[in-house]
C-alpha cells in the first residue's frame, strides 16, 4: 500500500473514531412537567381543523371529547403520550403508537401520520 494511501486510510480512522463517542450518545428525553399542558394538534397549513390536547405529567391525553384526531390517526383517539429520546410519542388506549412527533423549536412538535400527512403539535 502507498504512503499517502495508509496516511488517507489513518486519517479516516482517525476522524470516525472521533465521531463515534458523539454518535453514540442519546438524547434526553422530554422533561414530562415542561410536556404536560394544553395541546393544539393540526394537520400542516391548517390551524383551524385543530384538536385540543390535554397532556397530563402523567402521561395521559385528553381530546376533551372531541376526537378530531381520529380522522388523521386512522379512527384511533389519543389516550396516552410518553417521551422518548427523540420526541414524544402519542398512543391508544391500547398503547398502539398513534405518532411520533420530533421537537421543532419551543413548543413545537412535528410529525407524519401513517399515510403520510404532516401534523403539528403546539402548546396553547
Amino acid at each position: 500500500m502507498s504512503k499517502a494511501r495508509t496516511g488517507a486510510l489513518l486519517v479516516t480512522l482517525m476522524v470516525g473514531s472521533a465521531l463515534l463517542p458523539a454518535a453514540a450518545t442519546s438524547l434526553a428525553p422530554a422533561n414530562t412537567q415542561a410536556v404536560a399542558g394544553d395541546w393544539m394538534l393540526f394537520p400542516e397549513g391548517q390551524p383551524a381543523r385543530g384538536c385540543r390536547l390535554h397532556l397530563t405529567q402523567d402521561g395521559q391525553a385528553d381530546s376533551n371529547g372531541e376526537r378530531c384526531e381520529s380522522q388523521w390517526l386512522g379512527a384511533q383517539t389519543i389516550a396516552s403520550w410518553a417521551s422518548k429520546p427523540d420526541g414524544i410519542t402519542l398512543a391508544s388506549r391500547e398503547r398502539r403508537t398513534l405518532l411520533m412527533l420530533t421537537p421543532i423549536g419551543p413548543d413545537r412538535f412535528r410529525g407524519r401520520s401513517r399515510d403520510g400527512q404532516v401534523l403539528w403539535l403546539e402548546r396553547q
